[in-house]
């Protein structure tokens, strides 16, 4: 697994792009927000600009690559009839789905949809959704980005301001 943030964090250096290509199964991952800021997209396009890796190859490595390293065998890392459906939603702009990947920013996601279950919301969608989709969704907010997701999110908060204080930041957000 290829978490390029983090090697730069931790070793001061990242892969070459000659042994990412050399590698035949590799996937892109995200570690912990505390060995590197950002998050899984911020690893894409990390890996896409300082690594040089291409759209497509990086694509692979957060799709179908992973699900066949890890042996998933529901459909996971594919949309097909009867796959779990797990999917991130996105508006269109003319891209092709590996370079709006390799684009993408945390802003611009309108839906995550995990085992058929919708995890997050953007504005334009919370309202458009059927209230038994939305039920349980919390209203958050982060680097002005409002989003509803699945999580105890009060609860959440209260308990990392009782230890780190109320001005706190996860993976540099």
């Amino acid at each position: 697994m290829l978490c390029p943030p983090s090697n730069k964090l931790l070793f001061h250096q990242v892969p070459s792009l000659s042994l990412a290509r050399s590698l035949n199964k590799v996937l892109l991952g995200s570690d912990s927000p505390l060995t590197a800021a950002g998050d899984l997209l911020d690893g894409i396009r990390f890996a896409r600009t300082q690594i040089g890796l291409h759209a497509n190859s990086i694509y692979g490595m957060v799709t179908n690559q992973p699900a066949d390293i890890l042996r998933l065998r529901r459909g996971e890392g594919r949309l097909r009839p009867g796959s779990a459906a797990d999917m991130l939603v996105v508006r269109d702009h003319g891209l092709s789905p590996a370079e709006t990947l390799a684009r993408l920013t945390v802003d611009q996601v309108e839906l995550v949809i995990t085992a058929g279950r919708v995890q997050l919301a953007g504005p334009g969608l919370f309202e458009r959704l059927p209230a038994a989709l939305t039920n349980g969704l919390e209203p958050f907010e982060v680097d002005g980005v409002q989003r509803w997701v699945r999580a105890p999110i009060g609860q959440l908060i209260a308990d990392a301001e009782e230890i780190l204080g109320s001005d706190f930041c996860v993976g540099g957000k």
